[in-house]
C-alpha cells in the first residue's frame, strides 16, 4: 500500500521534532489517519519509518530526564526496521506510548 500523503506525514514529524521526540505510536496514528486498511498497518508504518530514516531521523530512546536522546549504536535502516517489526509482532498488538522505539531528527 502506498500512502498518498507520505511527504505530508514526514514534514509533520520534522516540524514536531523541533520540540519533541517522535514515538512509534505517533507514526501508527498518522498511518491510521491516512488509511483504513488495518492489515497494512505494520508495512505502512515501516514505510514511513524508512522515509524518516532517509530524511535524517535517528532511532533510539530519550534518557530518563527526557532531555537527551540516546541513539541506537547501529543506525542501519534494515536493522532498525527488522527490530521494530520483530518486537511489534511479539507484542501481538499495537505498540503503546513509549514502546519499542523513538525517533529524533539529527540537526544538519
Amino acid at each position: 500500500m502506498e500512502l498518498k500523503n507520505e511527504t505530508e506525514i514526514i514534514d509533520g514529524f520534522k516540524r514536531e521534532s523541533v520540540k519533541d521526540y517522535i514515538g512509534l505510536w505517533e507514526i501508527i496514528r498518522a498511518v491510521k489517519d491516512k488509511s483504513s486498511n488495518v492489515e497494512d498497518l505494520i508495512p505502512s508504518s515501516l514505510r514511513i519509518i524508512q522515509l524518516m530514516l532517509d530524511n535524517g531521523f535517528r532511532a533510539g530512546f530519550p534518557d530518563k530526564s527526557g532531555t537527551n536522546f540516546e541513539e541506537l549504536s547501529d543506525q542501519s535502516p534494515s536493522l532498525i526496521l527488522s527490530r521494530i517489526e520483530s518486537e511489534w509482532i511479539k507484542l501481538r498488538r499495537e505498540p503503546n506510548v513509549g514502546e519499542i522505539i523513538w525517533f529524533d531528527l539529527k540537526a544538519p
